[in-house]
């Protein structure tokens, strides 16, 4: 058959995998499921692990805290100035709370080798 692309001739079986983004220049997101659902204690297990990502975003407001079910961890991303890409990662609730301190607390303190600007006060007469 001449003419076809590969893709019209008869038998070809199309390719249904998941495009990147590149190649559709979206990106697909399933919808989560509620809080609670699903049966037995995972479910049940989500439902907490989401009531304290919900709480450590009342406790820090400057990020977004999030329950990864499908891979059982906890994120966090700065809503601050941040290097690109800046996300924490961790498996309990309280790890995570602890990186974002320490995270924090980096962010508060000037870099090392930059003394601090001279003011108006420090400067010689």
């Amino acid at each position: 058959m001449t003419g076809m692309t590969p893709r019209a001739q008869p038998g070809h079986q199309r390719d249904h995998r998941p495009r990147s983004r590149d190649e559709i220049g979206q990106v697909r997101v399933s919808p989560a499921p509620p809080p609670g659902a699903g049966s037995g204690p995972a479910g049940e297990d989500d439902a907490g692990r989401l009531r304290e990502a919900a709480r450590l975003r009342r406790e820090h407001p400057g990020w977004v805290v999030l329950w990864l079910a499908h891979l059982r961890q906890f994120r966090a991303y700065p809503l601050v100035q941040a290097r690109h890409g800046t996300a924490l990662t961790a498996a309990t609730s309280g790890d995570l709370a602890a990186q974002i301190s320490h995270a924090e607390q980096a962010a508060s303190r000037p870099p090392r080798g930059n003394p601090a600007p001279i003011t108006r006060r420090d400067r010689p007469s």
